[in-house]
């Protein structure tokens, strides 16, 4: 590995053969940059630099990037650490709520693939104006796999098997067998 106080070698950056953001110009500049990492001794400079963060617009010490320029030299991050902290909350938080958005729009796509496959409507009572206030109830507890909202990226042939073995009830329906079998049950732990 060569230092980074050592030698660094020029190239040539053949600015008049290629435009300047061409996809030749910026695969020849990645492979400068890419040679710089491999070449230079990571801890033969500092890791911190004082820069103006971009962000508070202060003096203070930002992080390596891990990565050089085309003429070897570290590259440091735009932001002191503070301010990186923050910027990755906040990031973080945005692509959280994309995700959320997708999640329930996937959760709702699905439940209506499952309801038009149990026919559309409540099995006891026909109850059919809102997705929301169909649910799907197990015929027996002990064949249950895994809940329905946590089958979404199964396979169709795995969700289908446990589908079968539910009935499509409304939940006022739904709420009077659950509340049927806890009678139930609690009449046999009685007798």
């Amino acid at each position: 590995m060569v230092r980074y106080d050592a030698r660094i070698l020029l190239w040539s950056l053949r600015s008049h053969a290629m435009a300047k953001n061409s996809p030749a110009s910026l695969k020849a500049r990645n492979e400068r940059r890419a040679y710089w990492k491999r070449t230079i001794d990571p801890s033969s400079f500092p890791h911190t630099a004082v820069k103006r963060c971009i962000s508070c617009n202060e003096m203070k010490e930002c992080k390596w990037a891990a990565t050089f320029t085309q003429t070897g030299h570290p590259e440091y991050k735009s932001r002191c650490i503070e301010c990186q902290k923050k910027r990755y909350k906040e990031i973080a938080t945005k692509k959280r709520e994309r995700i959320s958005k997708n999640a329930k729009r996937r959760r709702q796509e699905l439940k209506i693939k499952y309801i038009e496959y149990l026919g559309g409507k409540c099995s006891r009572c026909g109850y059919n104006r809102s997705l929301r206030a169909l649910t799907f109830h197990h015929r027996t507890r002990h064949d249950k796999e895994r809940d329905l909202s946590q089958m979404l990226d199964w396979s169709w042939e795995r969700v289908k098997a446990e589908l079968d073995k539910c009935d499509l009830v409304c939940f006022n329906c739904h709420m009077e067998m659950e509340d049927e079998f806890e009678r139930r049950k609690n009449e046999s732990h009685k007798n």
